[in-house]
């Protein structure tokens, strides 16, 4: 039952995303753990053991995200950073994330936009 919630909470959230964004600037967070890691609807979506400063516990791949990305999808880069979070998932590594909070995000998923993780 849970994940069929998971599952639609996924859809909602994907379907319900905005276009506009207005982003700040870079910010950091050090020693989280890799949570869950949603894909769909060309987004991806990674969760954290902690929450981001001014976001909710994650955040879309910038790379994956248009309206964080100039306007384009850079499938290599996004291919990247979804290795580095299975690794740091699989070795249960602590690493840092570097994001940018959407000044326009509803306070849901498109709160962030995730950059970088940097593994410890």
């Amino acid at each position: 039952m849970k994940r069929y919630f998971d599952i639609l909470l996924v859809a909602f959230f994907l379907f319900t995303s905005t276009a506009h964004a207005n982003f700040g600037a870079t910010k950091v967070t050090p020693n989280l753990k890799a949570g869950r890691l949603y894909v769909g609807k060309n987004l991806t979506y990674l969760t954290f053991s902690s929450p981001l400063e001014g976001c909710n516990i994650g955040g879309y791949a910038a790379t994956d995200w248009p309206a964080a990305n100039g306007g384009s999808v850079d499938s290599d880069k996004t291919d990247q950073l979804i290795s580095v979070f299975l690794f740091a998932k699989a070795q249960n590594a602590s690493f840092e994330v570097r994001y940018r909070v959407n000044q326009s995000g509803n306070g849901g998923w498109n709160s962030c936009a995730i950059d970088n993780i940097y593994l410890n």
